[in-house]
């Protein structure tokens, strides 16, 4: 027989309901502050990739701005990180996606 619940004490589906809505109120911050931040938010992108390739001994990558510019040679070759790419990395995989 279930214990009785007293005035006041949450049950477990009231804090699993909390829970959830505070989890979905954060993704959407998160929306919210990529959408308004992007060149901030790609700007770090760009450097979080360009000191990843150069701890992984890759090359020694440099970040300008939201691109990435390695040295390839005697020239020098890139990539600018688009919105789509920080939506791509943020964003679940679709349960309609072939499996890999």
């Amino acid at each position: 027989m279930p214990a009785a619940q007293t005035e006041g004490e949450p049950t477990k589906v009231g804090a699993r309901a909390l829970t959830a809505s505070a989890v979905a109120l954060l993704l959407l911050a998160a929306g919210v502050a990529v959408l308004t931040e992007q060149a901030l938010v790609r700007g770090l992108e760009a450097r979080s990739a360009a000191h990843l390739a150069h701890l992984v001994g890759l090359v020694p990558a440099r970040s300008i701005g939201s691109s990435v510019v390695l040295p390839l040679g005697d020239r020098f070759v890139g990539y600018t990180v688009t919105e789509g790419c920080t939506v791509a990395f943020s964003s679940p995989p679709s349960a309609s996606s072939p499996p890999s």
